[in-house]
């Protein structure tokens, strides 16, 4: 098991709940799509996951390790194995996609490598490896501005394989797309889940796509989880009821 969230709760100010007492685990190598309606706090657990939510109840375990009382530290590595892909992709516009991507191990390294963006030959080749790895080989000198949004997007998934992240934590990463380019981009997803043995977990609002390409769909409604089954077990009538 790589995580397990025990009975976690978050609370915004004046006590409203947007996530209340969830409890699942998350085996190496699953892949979980995370559905539900707009609000029902999809978003807000996965920042729990990775310490960017604080949590007013509950813990999030991963690794064996208590994600919420690592000292900052231990945070900053520990969140080196966990790769967060938010729905914005958070990615700098006026530099290239090669940049972009190497700009996710610049948490490793020292003030003054930090300060001159110094990396190694082999760090150059991991992430040109990433670029090719998500289709987009020949733009990897283009400046990020001059992307599409599928594009920006699987550049935001090749800093997470640059970061050699185990588990790929996503936040809507198809939700403004068209069909064909959500398709391509859950395809990426598959192949590393697949391939790479990563462990994926999405949050989406596609509830085709969430059956066809995951193990596992949660659904969250009204702040908790409102059911937690293999997808193979799921069709369109037994989960019409989430968005009503």
């Amino acid at each position: 098991m790589i995580l397990e969230l025990k009975d976690i709760s978050v609370q915004y100010e004046k006590n409203i709940d947007a996530i209340k007492d969830v409890s699942f685990n998350v085996e190496g190598g699953d892949f979980v799509a995370l559905i539900g309606p707009s609000g029902a706090g999809k978003s807000t657990l996965l920042k729990a996951i990775n310490a960017l939510n604080p949590l007013s109840k509950g813990s999030v375990i991963y690794k064996g390790k208590d994600v919420h009382s690592l000292r900052a530290k231990d945070l900053r590595r520990l969140r080196r194995n966990i790769a967060f892909i938010f729905q914005d992709t958070s990615i700098i516009e006026n530099i290239s996609v090669l940049d972009n991507v190497l700009l996710a191990r610049l948490g490793e390294k020292n003030f003054f490598e930090a300060m001159l963006s110094k990396f190694t030959d082999d760090e150059y080749m991991d992430a040109l490896k990433a670029i090719e790895m998500v289709g987009l080989k020949e733009k990897t000198y283009a400046l990020a501005k001059d992307l599409s949004g599928g594009q920006k997007q699987r550049v935001a998934i090749a800093r997470s394989l640059f970061q050699k992240s185990d588990l790929i934590l996503a936040d809507e990463p198809i939700s403004s797309l068209d069909i064909e380019t959500k398709r391509s981009i859950m395809d990426i997803f598959k192949m590393l889940n697949t391939d790479y043995k990563k462990t994926i977990i999405i949050s989406m609002h596609d509830l085709d796509l969430s059956l066809e390409y995951a193990k596992r769909v949660i659904a969250i409604k009204d702040h908790r989880v409102y059911f937690d089954r293999s997808a193979n077990e799921l069709n369109y009538d037994s989960v019409k009821d989430l968005f009503i």
